[in-house]
């Protein structure tokens, strides 16, 4: 199965084209629409938040 597949519908439940964000995801990250600094920066302070680095 490939990505241009899944975006040319030809095959149902592609993770991250098919599917919603999880409900009670902790971070959502719009890597589609937000800039790579702003996502890693986005992810990096939730880290840092939770003392996890």
């Amino acid at each position: 199965m490939n990505i241009k597949k899944a975006r040319a519908g030809e095959t149902l439940e592609y993770t991250g084209i098919h599917s919603s964000p999880h409900e009670n995801s902790e971070i959502i990250i719009n890597n589609g629409t937000d800039y790579l600094e702003s996502c890693v920066a986005n992810i990096l302070n939730y880290l840092k938040e939770h003392d996890i680095v």
